[in-house]
């Protein structure tokens, strides 16, 4: 599914954000 791609992002920049 696409969202799994999207999920991957979100954890990337939550990340950056910490």
């Amino acid at each position: 599914r696409c969202l799994v791609f999207w999920e991957q992002v979100l954890q990337r920049l939550r990340l950056c954000q910490t």
